[in-house]
């Protein structure tokens, strides 16, 4: 596949493997010389699997992440800890989103007075503002985004830092 990369002239490739895959994708590609730019999809940088698997080979690699874990709440930095405490691993952002979206459904059950799934899909349809660990959230028969283009950051492993950093 990356030969075929390479004769297509591209010089940048969506990875969308897991980040073991992906850690194994880059150090094929520094194996071989193979210059591409790598985005990588929503687990790459979710936890430490890929940059400790890739190691210097993850260099350049680029992924998006909640700008709220570049720049945390005191609210989330209590869920992380208490999460850590409670799970002895630090929480993902997929812990992060599905804790926004169980308190989300229990304000819109709550809200509802019901588990009816007419009056859950209204109530999801009409909440507006919601501010969760994530950033803020607001929803419409046509809108089920929970993320936006404004809560993500595009960030880029450092292999020299062990860090994803902010690209600039």
């Amino acid at each position: 596949e990356i030969n075929k990369i390479k004769k297509s002239g591209a010089n940048c490739v969506v990875v969308w493997l897991t980040p073991q895959d992906t850690a194994r994708f880059m150090q094929t590609l520094k194996s071989t010389g193979v210059k591409l730019t790598v985005l990588g999809n929503d687990e790459i940088n979710a936890d430490p699997t890929f940059s400790s698997l890739a190691k210097s080979a993850g260099n350049g690699a680029i992924g998006a992440e909640l700008t709220t874990q570049l720049h945390p709440t005191a609210a989330l930095l209590s869920f992380q800890k208490r999460y850590k405490a409670q799970f002895h691993i630090d929480a993902t952002p997929f812990a992060v989103a599905n804790y926004d979206a169980i308190m989300m459904l229990g304000q819109v059950i709550k809200k509802a007075g019901s588990t009816d799934p007419n009056k859950l899909k209204d109530g999801l349809n009409s909440v507006r503002n919601f501010h969760g660990l994530q950033g803020t959230v607001s929803f419409s028969p046509q809108n089920h985004a929970t993320i936006t283009e404004k809560q993500l950051t595009l960030v880029k492993y450092n292999a020299a830092k062990n860090a994803w950093l902010p690209l600039q």
